[in-house]
């Protein structure tokens, strides 16, 4: 597995520990689902208005209807049962995230998940 990031520097208001710990919890997850060999991104993007941080990996997705429960406390794909993990990363993410007015997951396309 790769970690690439494009990450330019970039001003954004946000709280530092809530930013750091929930790209921490979304980063961890997509390095746990991503096959070896694989590769993860990191994007940051701004245009003056709004910062964008994106995570793409080449991990095995999530349905329309998965995606519907990220962020569901203790909630995990049924293909994903035994991986290690207590299914909490994401949804304390998304609290996170909520809190400071961000978005989190929300698409997914080919195999490719944005988060």
């Amino acid at each position: 597995m790769t970690l690439v990031g494009d990450c330019p520097p970039t001003t954004a208001w946000a709280d530092p520990v809530t930013l750091s710990s929930a790209l921490d919890a979304v980063i961890d997850n997509a390095v746990k689902f991503t096959p070896d060999g694989e590769r993860v991104e990191v994007t940051v993007s701004s245009n003056g208005e709004t910062a964008n941080v994106v995570v793409r990996d080449n991990g095995p997705g999530l349905t329309d209807e998965e995606l519907a429960r990220v962020g569901d406390r203790f909630w995990r794909s049924g293909r994903h049962q035994n991986v290690k993990g207590s299914g909490l990363g994401l949804s304390i993410s998304r609290a996170l995230l909520a809190a400071g007015v961000a978005r989190s997951p929300t698409s997914t396309t080919n195999r490719t998940a944005s988060r």
